[in-house]
């Protein structure tokens, strides 16, 4: 994704007041989290350059999904 894309997106947020937390992970391209991800873009060269598995961005997502769900899952919220 462009960055001019991304900051469009974060604007309308913005702008729509919405409450949100927007997470990049540094490197990270679609399907990080998937393992086959490489495999499969070496099979499809078109999707070379907008698909990998990124093993340290698949981490710290992981740990970041556990973050939001503890806080939107905890008792009394």
């Amino acid at each position: 994704m462009k960055q001019e894309q991304i900051d469009a997106y974060l604007k309308s947020l913005n702008d729509g007041k919405v409450d949100y937390e927007f997470k990049q992970y540094a490197g990270a391209y679609h399907a990080f989290t998937n393992p086959d991800s490489d495999k499969t873009a070496e099979a499809n060269p078109s999707m070379k350059g907008f698909i990998a598995y990124s093993p340290t961005a698949d981490h710290r997502s992981w740990l970041d999904m556990q973050a939001f769900f503890s806080e939107i899952f905890a008792p009394g919220s």
